[in-house]
């Protein structure tokens, strides 16, 4: 677990995590969210993610100790250290990470002496002699974005993007040549991932961060709205309560090009809409009495739930009125566009 030291640290810089965001390529973060942590504004955590994170870290040192049985060949010896603090690059102070492990190597029978490497290298940021990294993941419900089919494809290949994002900017900050990746997928499938330096790819990530730094965080200039929740809830705590009347742009052609473009999405989202539903009803009269189809292709159920609350019963049944709701209300902006029609 980061300490609150490091949590301060890494306002200042780009972090590997941050770097998948900034890409795009993170599920959980955007690039508001980066922006706004460096402003020292984080969406709060949930507490189950607190609880993912907590046992994450608790069981990372048993991967990190399974990984070298798995992956230590006979004739070396291993020693695995893990970083106590968050690393910066010596040429581009921005540019930090906090890897799981270093990994030392030695031909076998030399152990006393790797431990003294190790031991040298435990208070200095930047050990020379690491062979590379580790970095130890817990994958739960997210396993869906790791290629495990396709066991003739590289390594780098079978990694979600932001897994690959994040081990590649750990490398640009350590300066070493690969990344190892121990996995431990929905509990019970162990997998290594041997991710060698993409030079290249490390080259174009530098610049897309390096400029997110500039135009953005340096500049205090919010990125632009990229259709995530992130951003709806951004600008939802950005905009005041109390709210001036309606106003005429008069001939505001940017504002225009935005409505209609609006409009024409809304008109693309309501016949896909109803596509989804078409295609829905053939799939349940497929299914009808089973429970479901699994396949190559994936697969389909139709399960009972519990189904939601019906709330104007509960109500009734409480004996609330109206007023008594009112408490418990938090005041919304609801966003309505309406489109002017060409006269045919």
């Amino acid at each position: 677990m980061l300490t609150p030291k490091q949590l301060e640290q890494r306002r200042k810089g780009i972090t590997a995590t941050d770097a998948s965001a900034i890409v795009g390529e993170n599920p959980w973060r955007r690039p508001i969210d980066v922006y706004l942590s460096k402003k020292g504004i984080d969406q709060p955590r949930s507490a189950e993610s607190e609880e993912r994170a907590l046992t994450g870290s608790i069981l990372e040192e048993g991967l990190a100790q399974r990984y070298v049985l798995k992956a230590k060949p006979a004739d070396r010896d291993w020693r695995i250290f893990e970083p106590k603090q968050t690393l910066v690059n010596p040429q581009m102070p921005w540019v930090m990470a906090t890897p799981d492990r270093f990994v030392f190597d030695m031909p076998a029978g030399q152990g006393d002496e790797l431990g003294k490497v190790a031991m040298k290298h435990a208070s200095r940021a930047y050990p020379a002699e690491c062979s590379h990294l580790l970095e130890c993941k817990l994958v739960g419900r997210p396993v869906q974005h790791w290629d495990l089919r396709s066991a003739d494809s590289a390594d780098e290949d079978r990694l979600p993007v932001y897994v690959y994002v994040q081990v590649q900017w750990q490398a640009i900050v350590t300066g070493v040549q690969r990344v190892d990746v121990a996995a431990l997928l929905n509990g019970t499938g162990f997998r290594v991932f041997h991710v060698p330096v993409n030079h290249e790819y490390c080259k174009n990530l530098l610049d897309i961060c390096y400029k997110f730094m500039v135009d953005h965080v340096l500049a205090d200039v919010a990125p632009d709205p990229d259709g995530s929740g992130s951003y709806s809830r951004y600008l939802s705590d950005l905009c005041p309560r109390n709210l001036v009347d309606v106003v005429d742009p008069s001939e505001d052609a940017a504002l225009a090009e935005l409505v209609t473009n609006y409009d024409a999405a809304r008109a693309v989202e309501s016949a896909a809409k109803k596509d989804k539903e078409h295609f829905a009803q053939l799939l349940k009269a497929v299914v009808l009495d089973r429970a479901g189809f699994i396949g190559q292709w994936g697969k389909v159920t139709w399960l009972t739930s519990a189904g939601q609350v019906d709330y104007k019963r509960l109500i009734e049944d409480l004996a609330v009125d109206s007023a008594t709701l009112d408490k418990y209300r938090t005041p919304t902006r609801t966003l309505r566009v309406t489109a002017k029609k060409d006269k045919v």
